[in-house]
């Protein structure tokens, strides 16, 4: 299948936009200050990805991946700016496929509107040595919420 056509294909389907627990999408504009900050750096990675690879390398620079752990106790807005981040992304790019949501356990899977990280990944849990070539071939950002 062509890209234009698997664009396509994406499109058509419903867009999958977590709610919170009133039924209402996830804004930006709801976050604290933290959660904004953090949402920020994220998106301009998003933002200087994008322009390198539509305008090409500037200056011989090469684009670094963002490295980033949100940590906290319950409570503290880890899954609210997981949400918020999803809902931003998809409706930004119009694909579910631009994020996906993966942890190690069922019940996080279940908070972050997300699967399991061998779920998301096709590993069958009798014969794990698959995973490294669905990470190679496919995956070009990952983001894991711990339990």
């Amino acid at each position: 299948m062509t890209k234009v056509a698997e664009h396509n294909e994406n499109k058509q389907k419903e867009m999958i936009i977590p709610k919170d627990k009133d039924g209402n999408e996830y804004e930006l504009r709801n976050l604290t200050d933290e959660q904004f900050e953090i949402a920020f750096v994220v998106l301009d990675k998003i933002r200087e990805w994008l322009d390198i690879a539509i305008h090409g390398k500037k200056d011989n620079c090469e684009f670094k991946p963002l490295r980033l752990t949100v940590m906290g106790q319950a409570g503290t807005g880890k899954t609210v700016l997981i949400n918020t981040l999803v809902t931003v992304i998809r409706k930004m790019f119009g694909l579910n496929n631009t994020v996906h949501v993966a942890t190690p356990t069922g019940s996080s899977a279940f908070s972050v509107q997300g699967q399991t990280l061998h779920r998301l990944f096709q590993i069958d849990i009798r014969n794990p040595d698959n995973w490294e070539n669905y990470l190679t071939r496919r995956l070009r950002c990952f983001s894991m919420r711990e339990a």
